[in-house]
């Protein structure tokens, strides 16, 4: 198939994509394509350009240069509202920007049209989609309690809900284990996995610092470093202790358990024996 075949028939293009802000240049030349049936996972440092490139990916910010085409809509050629509507974005970042006392049903009812407002009113139809994607994400006993009083592992389920009510094609997870404990980030891992293995699941995008967040649903792997591409392609590939040892500056080792992926840093020099 040839090149421009293959981006026909593409979730995503990313094509030379650099971004600059207040002179500094945060991606720099970032190609990148995510084929159908695949769920991708973004990793890098901090500061590594991860949650700007996905900002771009989800249509609230715009490239300084090159061009991205999501779903087969072309950045510059269409409404970017309508990128906005098709792509579900999920992050921690909503957390601060919904009501604390509407309740989780509500915040799901929200994302039907991509906002943050709350519909006064929603339909039977409405109320209906909402549940189901409350329980799409085994969240369904807490539909009626306020956003404010449910765990931090419970509202993170409600906003992946928010993002699924309006059937996007494309579904971004930027950081969805922060503040989390170990328990609850397993359990998530567990729904997000079962959600990614579904058969009319969208296409996944998840953003993390961690190889163990990676579940086994995710069959690609991009590496930032710097604004810039260091390694994409399938995960058995990328997460590897050459590549994680140059995305992060620092040589890390890397085993697997099932078919989960653990990287560690090793000790620098200047640690020191106990008792030394």
């Amino acid at each position: 198939m040839s090149e421009s075949a293959a981006s026909r028939h593409s979730v995503l293009n990313v094509l030379h994509v650099s971004y600059r802000r207040d002179q500094t240049t945060i991606l720099a030349d970032v190609c990148w394509q995510v084929g159908p049936r695949q769920h991708w996972a973004v990793i890098g440092p901090n500061g590594c350009g991860k949650t700007t490139l996905l900002k771009i990916v989800a249509g609230w910010d715009f490239p300084t240069a090159g061009e991205v085409e999501v779903l087969g809509l072309a950045f510059g050629d269409c409404p970017m509202a309508e990128v906005r509507r098709r792509v579900g974005w999920v992050s921690n970042l909503l957390d601060t920007m919904i009501r604390p006392r509407l309740l989780a049903v509500g915040v799901v009812l929200t994302g039907l049209r991509a906002e943050l407002g709350i519909r006064e009113d929603p339909t039977r139809d409405d109320l209906r989609r909402a549940r189901r994607a409350l329980d799409a994400v085994g969240c369904l006993a807490r539909a009626e309690l306020p956003f404010c009083l449910l765990s931090q592992g419970e509202r993170m389920r409600v906003l992946i809900a928010r993002a699924l009510v309006a059937s996007p094609g494309l579904l971004i997870l930027d950081e969805p284990c922060v503040g989390l404990d170990p328990v609850a980030r397993e359990d998530f891992l567990g729904t997000l996995n079962d959600l990614a293995a579904g058969p009319a699941a969208p296409t996944l995008i998840v953003v993390t610092h961690h190889t163990e967040e990676i579940v086994p649903a995710v069959t690609h792997v991009l590496a930032l470093r710097g604004g810039a591409v260091l390694a994409a392609g399938v995960k058995r590939a990328v997460l590897t202790a050459p590549v994680l040892s140059a995305v992060f500056g620092r040589p890390f080792a890397v085993k697997t358990t099932g078919r989960r992926w653990h990287a560690s840093p090793q000790p620098g020099p200047h640690w020191s024996a106990p008792g030394r």
